[in-house]
This record gives C-alpha cells, sequence and structure tokens, in this order.
C-alpha cells in the first residue's frame, strides 16, 4: 500500500511536469530511516529524465516549479478523500449486513477492513506531512517556497 501511495503521488509530478514538456522519471527506495524525530518507511523521487529536461525544469519560473512540486501533494489529498469515501460505504454496507443478518463474522470482517483503510490512511498522512516539512530541504514544501534549480 506505501509504494502504491508514493508511485501516486510521484506521479503527480510526472504528469505536471509533462504539461511543460518535461520529462520525469520516478524512483522509489525501499528503506526504513528511523531517527530521533521520525520514522520514514520507503520514499519515492521523481526526477528529470535528461540533462535537457533538468535544465528545461530550472528554466521554468518559480509558479510553474511550485505547481509541479506541489501536485504531488495534491495526488494524496485526493487519495485521503478516495479512502475516506471507501472507509465510509464500507462500513454503512457492513452496518446493514450487520443489522439484517447479526453475524458475528461481519464484525470481524468490519473490523478488518477498518484497520487495513486506516492503516492506508495513516501512511497518506504521514507522506503528506513529511512533505509539508519546510525543515527538510528535499520536501515538496521546501522545493516550492525556495525556488530550487536542480544539478544537470
Amino acid at each position: 500500500g506505501r509504494f502504491l501511495i508514493t508511485y501516486y503521488h510521484e506521479l503527480g509530478h510526472k504528469n505536471e511536469a509533462a504539461k511543460y514538456g518535461i520529462d520525469f522519471k520516478l524512483g522509489f527506495s525501499k528503506f526504513i530511516q528511523i531517527d530521533s524525530k521520525n520514522i520514514k518507511i520507503g520514499g519515492g523521487l521523481a526526477v528529470p529524465r535528461t540533462k535537457l529536461d533538468c535544465e528545461g525544469y530550472n528554466k521554468l519560473n518559480q509558479n510553474d516549479k511550485t505547481v509541479i512540486v506541489l501536485k504531488g501533494i495534491t495526488n494524496d489529498q485526493k487519495s485521503i478523500i478516495v479512502l475516506l469515501s471507501v472507509y465510509l460505504i464500507i462500513n454503512i454496507l457492513l452496518f446493514i449486513l450487520y443489522l439484517k443478518y447479526r453475524s458475528i463474522n461481519l464484525v470481524g470482517l468490519s473490523i478488518l477492513i477498518n484497520i487495513i483503510l486506516l492503516i492506508l490512511i495513516l501512511f497518506i498522512t504521514m507522506s503528506t506531512i513529511d512533505n509539508l516539512n519546510y525543515k527538510n530541504p528535499i520536501s515538496d514544501i521546501s522545493m516550492a517556497l525556495n525556488n530550487i534549480n536542480l544539478t544537470c
């Protein structure tokens, strides 16, 4: 689930950059990083594919770079809305089924589905918070606020 969420986040950057004629490649890391303040599981990266793409990105004005950089967070928000909608619909359906059948198996199924969906929502929320952390020099918000040029 975490890598699917990361992929969708990074895909937002890639698709937005394509609107400016810049091709981004996606990269992922499979690691667990634990330090004194946070735990980060996995990570993603969307970077220009070629030197020409990198130079094209660096030539963009700050507004255009900001749009590209923040598109990942926009995708995170969409993911949260979709998962919360699914969460609500599934719980309503399970509640109706429980009222009709009074089955203990439905309670167990409901708990399992709720745990899975809540973990996914937690991962998206953690990722979004990490990308909004202005103290992290490679977070989306730092990239947007500081008009950072990439090294080609």
